[in-house]
């Protein structure tokens, strides 16, 4: 393969397999928020299908009937331990100039 070759591969190569891993996040994501806003029928009748009549029923029985608060308080306090710790390991590291 000649160097003017490789120039063109690599970068389309990269295209390729950046193209594949944001198809990889995408597509679950899509589905996800797509389903949300799906009946209970419509998501066991046409998983795949897009949205027939759009609905906020699934919403509105989060706010409403279920306690949405100590969900979202357990998040938080897992997230900022987990970023405390993080912040300590890293302090940990020893900064000397002259080592890679």
């Amino acid at each position: 393969m000649t160097p003017s070759q490789r120039e063109f591969v690599s970068p389309v190569f990269h295209t390729i397999v950046v193209l594949g891993l944001v198809l990889i996040c995408a597509v679950p994501l899509y589905y996800t928020i797509v389903s949300s806003f799906k009946t209970s029928i419509n998501m066991i009748n046409n998983p795949l299908r897009l949205l027939e009549p759009w609905t906020l029923e699934n919403y509105e029985d989060v706010f409403a009937h279920r306690s949405i608060i100590p969900g979202l308080l357990n998040t938080q306090i897992v997230t900022l331990l987990a970023m405390l710790l993080l912040v300590l390991d890293g302090s940990m590291v020893p900064v000397r100039p002259g080592i890679p």
